[in-house]
């Protein structure tokens, strides 16, 4: 929008809206109406800025660059009262499940000036609360939200008599624990250990020489899991990710090697990945590897003397072998 009081009044003023045009002789219109032709500027300016920060925060995201887009944000909420930024930032982190999210969406709701988003703000205060757990604060934000001319939500009911449930601590996505574990997916949280104690009785071992028990494969393979995935978990953050910042940091080489290889090369395309543990790459660490108790092996007895190199006698041995071990089983 241009305005030039300074013109005769022949001089014409053009605001294009939406590819409307309005003519306006601007050396006669009143003092009210040329403060309205100001406010307007601005709140095209206004307009026009925002739309272009949510140009380049979508820009970010679209190429993976999520911490470039937080940064920006957070650094414009800052610079500015602008609730429309305020609300930007407080939807980028929410979306994003980042830990700053509730505190945002407050600092939104407390600085909107437009009724029915700081309704909208409010709610998903309260939400947040509720998710959270934050029965402190529920209360009191609920109240806000009413006052606010916001209904539909009400405070859950407090169980006076609840079960109490024994708890244990498993590492990584329950769907992935549950795949691993043949237990199914729609399982609630309480029904989850009686489930998995039901499938360690009756399938987890089996009998083996005079009646003792071994592990079976499957029970070998949900251990195996849990230990890998408590490796994995120690290397994650306060808000459980596993952060790599560059290919040859020292998290990129632990990580690699909890899987069982490790890099050679340098990093890009000559980067070559080696297996240093075949059984912990297969995850077959507590059946394969080792010659004991319990592991599969295929094994056969070469007869040798000390007089010369053992590697060569095993080499030269061409007679039948009088003892062979297939899969741990003679």
């Amino acid at each position: 929008m241009l305005i030039s009081a300074g013109r005769s009044t022949n001089d014409k003023v053009e605001n294009q809206f939406g590819g409307r045009i309005v003519m306006v002789n601007c050396r006669e219109a009143n003092p009210v109406v040329r403060s309205l032709l100001f406010l307007a500027a601005i709140g095209c300016l206004a307009l026009a800025a925002d739309s272009d920060l949510q140009s380049r925060i979508s820009g970010l995201e679209s190429s993976g660059d999520l911490a470039g887009a937080r940064s920006l944000l957070t650094q414009q909420a800052a610079s500015s009262n602008d609730s429309a930024t305020a609300q930007m930032l407080a939807e980028f982190l929410c979306r994003h499940a980042d830990s700053g999210c509730r505190d945002a969406t407050v600092k939104w709701a407390a600085g909107e000036s437009d009724p029915v988003k700081k309704q909208l703000a409010l709610r998903q205060v309260v939400l947040l609360d509720y998710m959270k757990g934050r029965e402190a604060d529920l209360s009191g934000d609920l109240g806000q939200y009413r006052a606010a001319g916001g209904a539909g939500l009400d405070a859950p009911a407090k169980h006076t008599h609840g079960k109490v449930y024994s708890t244990v601590t498993i590492p990584g996505p329950i769907s992935s624990f549950a795949r691993m574990a043949a237990l199914s997916p729609d399982l609630a949280p309480e029904e989850l250990l009686p489930a998995l104690a039901r499938n360690v009785v009756t399938n987890g071992y089996e009998a083996v020489g005079n009646e003792a028990l071994q592990q079976t494969e499957y029970l070998r393979l949900v251990v195996r899991y849990i230990g890998q995935a408590r490796e994995l978990q120690a290397m994650a953050n306060k808000d459980h990710k596993i952060v790599i910042s560059t290919c040859d940091s020292e998290e990129a080489g632990a990580l690699i090697k909890i899987l069982g290889y490790r890099m050679r090369g340098s990093c890009g395309g000559d980067i070559v990945l080696e297996t240093v543990n075949p059984t912990r790459a297969l995850r077959c660490e507590n059946a394969l590897g080792q010659i004991r108790p319990g592991f599969g092996a295929d094994l056969i007895a070469v007869p040798c003397s000390t007089s010369t190199d053992i590697f060569e006698q095993i080499l030269a041995f061409d007679a039948p072998v009088s003892w062979s071990m297939v899969n741990g089983n003679t």
